[in-house]
């Protein structure tokens, strides 16, 4: 009996030995990161019942469906986090007084509208130049910008995939000691949650048990990242659709495949998203304004006449410079075909804030998707070159080239167009503030008519083909208070008449009822006499007129963007509110994601946490009973010796 009751001690002492350091080891580690609490599991041994106690197994207080969530949380966490680091900082650029858009139009049209009280003034037209020159600058300033966030994107993604790669390969390395003589090892399983729990900070991914204790992780693309002891290496790589941009890519075998934008969650999926969804559309509103103001500006400007009599120059540079027109397509990396491309815009009101994908569907049949709505706005087959394409207020021309079926390229109608604005007028005396033509009634009229210059039409008309002149002027002559033809004021010789007036609705002169059209509009009003003159002739030698100069002020008040529904304020405006409100919904997101993590952190905590009290009740309890079983081996050794003392 002594025999049996001293095993039952030993037992006893060794379990409850193994609990202590159980307990204990729960204590010591109540601060580290996702360690899990450990339950000791004790059993009964020997026939019935009598054999004592052992530790029939430790088990590792887990609920995997709370460390998804706990994870899920992370991800979107630093998924918003991540974009909202980046938005944060191009909202208060686009924001900025002393950099954004709208202060820059402000002076600039503050400056034009001082030209217009005294025209000749050098110093009023050199307030003016520098101004403009001042809105370039700060397009420039947003340009490079934005550049350098896709620099800095490039290069935080191409360390976050490094992050990524140490991680996989420490969960692959844990898996293959968890599949052999290490099956069952807890420490590892915490281990390896841990690093689970901090991958998830890159990705977001799902995760398979297996039945040896191995765990399979697959990312949110349905790409397998860990496969048993095997690790997937993810890498960056040149955009097969933007060469300035990287994509991910998964390396299989000798083999490199794209994954795009198909990774979602975390870091990664933020950077991508943001890149995608804010710096993108962002940086396509800006060069579209760029290109309205460049247009709008230019085409005022030319039908102006500087100070030396000459008509205007081009204030700005060309949108259609050929640099501009030949690098607003690029070539997809995995092309096997090639051709040549010009890109023109037609209209720069009517242009979309997107980028577009030509794909060419056989080596001849070609389609042309908008990528901002996935919509196609052309298609159709080549039937010689060049094949243009005319849509969303520009010209794509394919000049030539030969493609394969699944040929793609990015047309890009805004590329470049902040970064390469520039003034080309530097001299005050160049800036063409007067209008080209006059308009002028003979001395000798009597009636009560009027003819007024409503604006140029067609700076290229062949009126204007000689420069400091009218080709040919001419002049209104009325015939009756009802009827007037136009003349030749060099020939006299008649160019079109009569021609119907009506004194109470008055007549637009050009293009007369025969189609003659100078290039400039005459509004006729009031009630002239027969034999009332009216000229047109070269604006030479004007002095205080603005006109043109007030034409351009028109420019910031006109609604030309959008179908006509806002200005060139209001549209910076949108891209500010846009910006602004992309930047306060990361920011909300990443809030509320924060307290989700501290919710699911407790949810977790409260199954897997150590719990401090509980542990110290457990250390009480475990000491007491080892010392209980202390005193069965003392009982069981008394017993042993009276029994040999009788013997």
């Amino acid at each position: 009996m002594g025999a049996n009751l001293f095993g039952i001690g030993k037992s006893s002492l060794v379990a409850y030995q193994k609990a202590l350091n159980n307990t204990g080891n729960n204590i010591a580690n109540v601060y580290t990161e996702g360690y899990n609490r450990k339950t000791v599991m004790l059993s009964t041994v020997g026939k019935n019942g009598l054999g004592g106690v052992e530790v029939s197994g430790i088990q590792r207080a887990y609920a995997a469906n709370l460390n998804t969530e706990l994870r899920n949380g992370i991800s979107n966490y630093h998924k918003m986090s991540s974009y909202y680091d980046y938005a944060v900082q191009m909202d208060d650029l686009l924001g900025d007084e002393k950099t954004n858009i709208s202060g820059g139009l402000n002076q600039y049209f503050s400056a034009l509208h001082n030209t217009t009280t005294d025209p000749t003034s050098i110093t009023a037209r050199q307030v003016f130049l520098s101004n403009a020159q001042t809105l370039v600058d700060r397009f420039h300033h947003l340009s490079n910008k934005m550049d350098s966030q896709y620099l800095e994107l490039n290069i935080e993604l191409s360390n976050t995939v490094n992050e990524v790669n140490t991680l996989s390969e420490n969960i692959a390395s844990i898996n293959r000691m968890l599949g052999g003589n290490f099956a069952g090892d807890l420490d590892l399983l915490d281990r390896r949650d841990q690093l689970m729990k901090e991958l998830s900070e890159y990705v977001s991914f799902n995760t398979l048990d297996k039945d040896d204790g191995q765990v399979d992780i697959y990312l949110s693309s349905g790409d397998t990242l860990v496969m048993g002891g095997r690790a997937s290496e993810l890498t960056v790589i040149n955009s097969s659709e933007n060469p300035r941009n990287v994509d991910l890519a998964m390396k299989s075998g000798s083999s490199t495949v794209s994954l795009g934008n198909r990774i979602n969650g975390g870091k990664i999926g933020g950077l991508l998203d943001y890149r995608k969804n804010f710096l993108d559309p962002a940086e396509q509103d800006l060069n579209r304004l760029a290109l309205v103001i460049t247009e709008s500006v230019n085409t005022q400007h030319q039908e102006g006449m500087d100070l030396n009599d000459n008509l205007g120059k081009l204030l700005f540079s060309d949108v259609n410079q050929s640099n501009l027109t030949s690098s607003r397509v690029i070539s997809t990396l995995n092309n096997s075909g090639s051709g040549t491309f010009t890109v023109t815009i037609d209209d720069a009101t009517d242009l979309e804030v997107s980028d577009y994908q030509l794909t060419f569907t056989s080596p001849t049949d070609y389609q042309l998707t908008r990528i901002s709505d996935l919509t196609t706005v052309s298609s159709g087959s080549i039937g010689g070159f060049p094949e243009q394409l005319s849509v969303d207020g520009f010209t794509l021309s394919i000049d030539s080239g030969a493609f394969t079926t699944g040929d793609r390229f990015l047309v890009s109608p805004t590329r470049s167009a902040s970064h390469q604005m520039e003034l080309l007028i530097h001299n005050p005396v160049e800036v063409a503030l007067a209008s080209p033509v006059a308009i002028t009634g003979d001395d000798t009229n009597k009636g009560s008519g009027a003819a007024t210059l409503e604006g140029i039409t067609d700076i290229d008309n062949g009126s204007f083909a000689t420069p400091g002149q009218l080709l040919p002027p001419v002049r209104i002559e009325f015939l009756s208070t009802t009827s007037y033809q136009i003349v030749n004021d060099t020939t006299s010789a008649v160019i079109e008449g009569p021609i119907t007036y009506d004194p109470v609705n008055g007549a637009s002169v050009f293009p007369t009822p025969g189609s003659y059209d100078p290039g400039y509009q005459v509004t006729l009003s009031g009630n002239p006499d027969p034999g009332d003159i009216f000229y047109a002739k070269y604006n030479a030698g004007a002095e205080g007129d603005a006109r043109n100069a007030i034409a351009m002020t028109d420019l910031q008040f006109s609604k030309i963007m959008n179908g006509g529904k806002s200005n060139i304020f209001d549209s910076y405006n949108v891209l500010t509110g846009t910006t602004s409100s992309k930047t306060h919904f990361s920011d909300l997101s990443q809030q509320a994601s924060s307290a989700l993590i501290e919710q699911a952190q407790s949810r977790r905590d409260s199954i897997s946490g150590v719990n401090m009290d509980e542990e110290a009740a457990n250390l009480l309890q475990y000491q007491q009973a080892y010392q209980a079983s202390a005193q069965i081996i003392a009982i069981a050794n008394s017993l042993f010796d009276s029994l040999i003392s009788i013997i």
